[in-house]
């Protein structure tokens, strides 16, 4: 047994139709996910609250057209968050701008959240010797635009190396030295750091005093991306010669 009904809507009305899907990192549909939605163009504005059912749908009939008139945004306790943007100064062209409504037609926008995620990250010497006060920054792979990641911050251990965060997305990261003081001289495990939904991800920042001209080599294998020990490292520039393992 199915239900099928027409493209358009089935009377003449003047408005359009909004079809809201959440799913999860693996793509199974998100039940009871809250929804809020805003559109500031009629007056009054329209609000609505509302929850995906267990197909993790949400439709929204007989809305009032409009171009990037719905703000959306996607939320459920314990989980990540998930939204559209609207255009503006900041970020010109969102890479999820808010949704438009179009006469007589069904608008389907589509948004994935799952469960927060802890990452642990500690600075040591390379002796495993902790080092407070480290400061670095730390990049998500997603973009809510053109070059604008969804997480960037700039984050500094504390006084006994630690940095902890058990509110983080599931995304790939990537950190970067800012230290005054200090150079990161390897992170275990490998930029980008994989966070899964659900998970806690320990990481170690090997740090050493900064020395004015420096270089960080890291060798993987081409198909695995882990890191290889023992291998042989040359670096040259007449007459500059050093070999490193």
């Amino acid at each position: 047994t199915t239900t099928v009904s027409p493209k358009n809507l089935e009377t003449a009305s003047t408005n359009g139709a909004l079809l809201i899907k959440v799913f999860d990192s693996n793509g199974k549909p998100v039940e009871n996910a809250n929804i809020h939605i805003v559109n500031t163009q009629p007056n009054p504005d329209i609000i609505i609250d509302d929850v995906t059912d267990n197909e993790g749908l949400l439709t929204i009939v007989d809305a009032p057209i409009g171009n990037n008139a719905y703000q959306i945004i996607v939320t459920k306790s314990g989980y990540s968050t998930d939204r559209t943007n609207t255009p503006g100064s900041d970020n010109p062209t969102p890479a999820k701008p808010d949704a438009t409504v179009v006469l007589q037609q069904l608008t389907q926008i589509s948004f994935s959240i799952d469960k927060l995620s802890t990452i642990r990250i500690s600075s040591v010497t390379p002796n495993c010797v902790s080092v407070g006060n480290i400061d670095f920054t730390l990049k998500g792979a997603k973009l809510i635009g053109n070059n604008l990641p969804k997480f960037f911050q700039s984050l500094v251990t504390n006084s006994s190396g630690i940095y902890s965060n058990s509110s983080m997305e599931f995304d790939s990261y990537t950190i970067t030295g800012i230290d005054t003081n200090y150079d990161i001289i390897g992170i275990n495990p490998l930029n980008p750091i994989s966070l899964n939904p659900d998970s806690v991800q320990n990481v170690q920042l090997a740090v050493m005093y900064k020395e004015p001209q420096s270089l960080l080599v890291t060798v993987k294998d081409n198909t695995t991306k882990l890191p290889i020990t023992d291998a042989i490292v040359q670096l040259t520039k007449n007459p500059y010669d050093s070999t490193k393992i």
